[in-house]
């Protein structure tokens, strides 16, 4: 279940990305710091 958590945050991610890539790069480089 691990897994499937970790692709739907990804791919939530890169929705968040592609809406708003101002506000969604600098969350995403926080995220991969913490993983």
């Amino acid at each position: 279940m691990t897994e499937h958590m970790r692709l739907t945050v990804e791919d939530g991610v890169g929705v968040i990305t592609l809406c708003r890539p101002e506000e969604g790069n600098p969350v995403v480089h926080d995220m991969v710091r913490e993983l």
